[in-house]
C-alpha cells in the first residue's frame, strides 16, 4: 500500500521523475510447496526450513467423542478447545445431534403434502414436485405445477425424536447464479415445525429478481397464530452470490441468534471464511417458543420466471440439554480446524471461538524443527499443514 500522496508533475515533457512510498503488508517470500505430517502416537513434527517463523493449520479428525482438543508446541505455547475430563465432574453429550443428513440420499425424509402451502410469504411455497440427490447435494427433479401465481416446488419434512426446546440447526446451501439471458428466480428453505405441523421458523436462501442475480439470505420466525416476525432479509452486498452458504438457527432460554457465513480459498490455496452475519433476538414473552417436533426443505421456482438452481448439501439439527457435566464439544467424525494465522477455529464447518480455553493462544512454530503433541491422546487422527516462509 502506499504510504501519504505522492504528486506527479504533469507540465513536463519527456520522463517524469516522482517518489512513492510504499509499506509492504506481508514483507515475507513463501515456499511453493506446502508441507503436510502426520500426527505419530499423537506427537507431530514440523521441520520449517524457512527462515522465519511460520503460522501452521491444524486439522483434526475425532476418532470418538473428546470434551476438549489441544495442541501444545512443546511446553511453550498451546491451543484448547472445550475443556478436559475431570474425576470430580461428570461427562455427558449436552448437544445431541438429533438430524445429520448429509445431501447423499434422501433416506429419513416424507414429502410434505402435495398442493399445500406451508406458510403465506418470502420463505415459503406451494409443496409439488419431486427432489432428488446427485451423491452429495439434493436439488429438484421435477416441481410440479401451480394454478395460480407464484411459488412452488418439492418440500420434505422429517420427524424428531422427541420435541426439543433449545437447539442449533445448521443447515448448508447455495442459490446458484442466472445463466446469461434468462430471466430466473430461485429459491431454497429449511423450515422447523411444532408437533401441530405449524411452521415456528424459516431460513434460507432466494433471488426474487430475475433481472439481474440479487441472492438474499432470509429468517423468519412465526407465533401460534402463524404471524410472522422477520428477522433478516438482505443480499449482504453480495454477500451470496452463487456460493454454497451456512445457515444456522440456535434458540436457548427464548434468546434466538441467527448466523450466515462461508468459506472460499484464496490465490494462495488458504481457506477463508467470510459472509458472516449475527443477530440476536430476545424473546421476552415467549412469542415464539413452541418446540420443535420436526425439520423440513423445500427448493422452488416461480411460475412467471424461469428456473434459478437451488441445491441443499446437509441439515444438522442439535439439541441444548441443560446441565452441569462437562460436555462432549466434538462428535466422532467431527473435524476440527485451527488456521493459526488468520486466528480463527472451526468444530464440523462451524465457528467454534466460543469454546477456546481462557490462557491458549494461536502460535507459530519457529524456523527448524519443532515438535507438536495432541491432547486428549488416542481421540484424534491430526495432521499439520504449513509453508515456509523467507525474510
Amino acid at each position: 500500500m502506499f504510504d501519504g500522496p505522492f504528486e506527479i508533475d504533469m507540465t513536463k515533457d519527456g520522463f517524469i521523475e516522482f517518489s512513492v512510498k510504499v509499506i509492504l503488508l506481508d514483507p515475507y517470500k513463501y515456499s511453493d510447496t506446502e508441507y503436510t505430517s502426520p500426527a505419530y502416537q499423537d506427537q507431530i513434527a514440523v521441520k520449517n526450513d524457512g527462515t522465519a517463523k511460520t503460522y501452521p493449520i491444524i486439522e483434526a479428525t475425532a476418532i470418538k467423542d473428546s470434551t476438549m482438543f489441544m495442541i501444545t508446541r512443546a511446553d511453550e505455547d498451546y491451543f484448547q478447545v472445550g475443556e478436559p475430563e475431570s474425576a470430580n465432574n461428570e461427562t455427558k453429550d449436552l448437544n445431541p445431534i438429533l438430524v445429520k443428513s448429509t445431501g447423499n440420499t434422501l433416506s429419513g425424509w416424507q414429502y410434505e403434502t402435495q398442493g399445500k402451502i406451508i406458510s403465506n410469504n418470502e420463505g415459503s411455497a406451494l409443496a409439488n414436485g419431486v427432489a432428488e440427490s446427485n451423491g452429495y447435494s439434493i436439488g429438484a427433479k421435477s416441481f410440479g405445477t401451480r394454478d395460480n401465481k407464484g411459488w412452488y416446488g418439492p418440500a420434505l419434512r422429517r420427524s424428531l425424536p422427541h420435541t426439543v426446546n433449545d437447539f442449533t440447526v445448521t443447515a448448508d446451501m447455495k442459490v446458484f447464479d442466472q445463466e446469461k439471458g434468462k430471466s430466473s428466480v430461485g429459491k431454497v428453505m429449511t423450515h422447523l415445525y411444532d408437533e401441530m405441523n405449524n411452521v415456528v421458523c424459516t431460513f434460507g436462501l432466494y433471488d426474487a429478481t430475475g433481472s439481474k442475480n440479487n441472492i438474499r439470505a432470509w429468517f423468519g420466525i412465526y407465533n401460534e397464530f402463524g404471524e410472522r416476525y422477520e428477522i433478516y432479509d438482505s443480499a449482504g452486498n453480495y454477500a451470496f452470490d452463487d456460493h454454497y452458504i451456512y445457515l444456522s438457527v440456535s434458540r436457548k432460554n427464548n434468546m434466538w441468534t441467527f448466523k450466515t457465513w462461508h468459506y472460499y480459498t484464496d490465490s494462495r490455496g488458504k481457506r477463508k471464511i467470510t459472509s458472516r452475519m449475527n443477530k440476536v433476538y430476545s424473546d421476552r414473552g415467549a412469542i415464539y417458543s413452541k418446540p420443535i417436533a420436526q425439520v423440513g426443505f423445500q427448493i422452488s421456482r416461480h411460475t412467471h420466471f424461469e428456473v434459478q438452481q437451488a441445491r441443499i448439501n446437509e441439515i444438522k439439527f442439535q439439541e441444548h440439554l441443560a446441565g452441569n457435566e462437562i460436555p462432549y464439544i466434538v462428535k466422532a467424525g467431527e473435524v476440527v480446524y485451527i488456521d493459526m494465522n488468520q486466528e480463527f477455529v472451526t468444530i464440523d464447518n462451524e465457528p467454534a471461538l466460543q469454546h477456546k480455553a481462557f490462557g491458549s493462544d494461536y502460535f507459530y512454530v519457529d524456523k527448524g524443527i519443532t515438535e507438536l503433541f495432541v491432547l486428549p491422546q488416542g481421540y484424534f487422527d491430526t495432521t499439520v499443514t504449513w509453508v515456509n516462509r523467507f525474510l
